[in-house]
């Protein structure tokens, strides 16, 4: 009886403490998951070309970066949050920043000469990007061909278009599989990132003449050169070319890849482009050129840019989605235009996961200035970030500050600013439950999960 009795004492103290035997313990809060969780990290998945790769550039001190593309499903989970009504956005058109009419590289929609945006317009959705293998007296041939030389830059790139292409069209690298000799010694044209080579437009045009008979140029948005990957860096580099003129019209975009030589004696300011990240990185500047966003580089907060978050700041993660808008890559079906005035709560899916789910939302503060949110998770060419790197990506636009490396800036919750970190500013995102205002908009991670983020735009209190 006595021990009845303590069982029954002890029963009601676990009542009253608020602990039930057998009860089903709470869930654990939710935590990205992460796998390699370092950008420049060495990931022991890679083989074959990507493996080299990879241990060229840390023997190298170089950062090796993304080398694969994670194909990530979208999770099958869903927010329990309230969403916005369409009817609660603004139209998409004012979210459309126009394209500053003195404006170097690319950062708005068209305005103004549609047709050159047009022609410069690649690599895009519906791109035809033709590759063509160049070799030379001092840069020979081997036994391989130029889809064998470069199969683990090309096989990528392709997966990496795939992944974050959501328009109905495809971006097609095809290889013209032979190499064409130029006769002569190439190192005579000086091909090399920095300076622009002063004969650039020459050797664009005897390139295209040399393989005008062969190949059938129309629809070619964009012409890529690539040399035997033993041509050593002292002879050519990776370089923006000219364009030039073929049977079926004009060429306007056209570059030299950076070739794979991996020989411990090599030795290149642009060793780097043979990451990834950066090898897709270069191909937009001869074409559609978006710029960089380095800010100083110093990344001393005031001056940050956007830290090393894009493909275009220091190409350690994904393109960040207002240029994948600007590339039709992101559809206006999966963009929100959020008034600054009135509140909204939108969802947002991992922008590095395939999916035609929403990726971004804009809140525009004038023609020429907005806010972007993004989702960022572990996920595509995103697959090496850390647990405290994920989020909400939010950044500014400023479509009037027209210096190099500027004109985007990542923002953070004022209790982060100014901190360092190995990465700079990546520990930016917003987790759940935290906020910052930005030119009286305050924005707010209200839920997250493996679906992405449920992001709260409201005027600030």
């Amino acid at each position: 009886m006595f021990k009845r009795i303590l069982a029954i004492a002890a029963t009601i103290g676990l009542v009253l403490s608020g602990v039930v035997a057998n009860a089903a313990p709470k869930p654990k809060p939710y935590s990205p998951s992460q796998t390699v969780a370092d950008r420049c990290g060495y990931d022991t998945r890679l083989k074959g070309q990507a493996a080299a790769v990879q241990i060229f550039l840390l023997s190298s001190r170089y950062c090796n970066g993304p080398a694969r593309v994670v194909d990530s499903k979208m999770s099958t989970k869903q927010p329990k949050s309230k969403l916005s009504a369409a009817g609660d956005y603004a139209d998409l058109v004012q979210c459309k920043l126009p394209q500053p009419s003195n404006a170097i590289e690319f950062r708005g929609f068209p305005n103004g000469n549609v047709d050159y945006y047009a022609k410069k317009r690649h690599p895009a959705a519906g791109s035809l990007i033709q590759v063509i293998g160049i070799s030379a007296k001092d840069a020979p041939a081997g036994k391989l061909s130029p889809s064998q030389e470069y199969k683990f830059y090309l096989d990528a790139t392709r997966a990496w278009f795939n992944n974050v292409n959501n328009s109905p069209n495809p971006v097609t690298i095809r290889v013209s599989d032979k190499w064409y000799d130029l006769g002569e010694d190439i190192a005579q044209y000086k091909l090399t990132h920095k300076p622009f080579p002063s004969r650039a437009a020459e050797i664009s045009q005897k390139i295209l003449s040399i393989a005008d008979a062969d190949i059938d140029f129309t629809g070619v948005g964009y012409v890529l050169v690539v040399l035997p990957a033993a041509t050593p860096f002292k002879i050519a580099e990776q370089s923006g070319l000219r364009g030039g003129q073929t049977a079926e019209g004009q060429i306007f975009n056209m570059s030299v890849a950076m070739q794979p030589n991996f020989s411990p004696d090599q030795r290149s300011n642009w060793a780097g482009f043979l990451s990834l990240g950066m090898w897709i990185h270069e191909l937009y500047h001869p074409g559609f050129n978006m710029g960089d966003q380095l800010g100083d580089a110093q990344w001393n907060f005031e001056n940050r840019g956007m830290g090393q978050w894009g493909m275009f700041a220091s190409g350690t993660t994904d393109m960040l989605h207002w240029h994948k808008w600007l590339a039709g890559f992101t559809t206006d079906s999966q963009v929100k235009c959020a008034p600054k005035e009135s509140a909204t709560t939108t969802w947002l899916a991992p922008g590095s996961t395939k999916t035609s789910k929403q990726k971004m939302v804009v809140i525009p503060l004038s023609s020429t200035e907005a806010i972007v949110v993004e989702s960022v998770r572990a996920t595509g060419l995103n697959y090496k970030l850390s647990i405290p790197e994920q989020g909400a990506l939010v950044y500014t636009l400023d479509m009037k500050d027209l210096r190099y490396d500027y004109g985007y800036e990542v923002q953070m919750p004022k209790e982060r600013e100014r901190i360092r970190y190995r990465y700079a500013m990546s520990n930016s995102p917003l987790k759940k439950g935290e906020s910052l205002t930005y030119k009286g908009v305050t924005i707010t991670n209200v839920e997250w999960g493996d679906f992405g983020d449920v992001i709260r735009v409201e005027p600030a209190r």
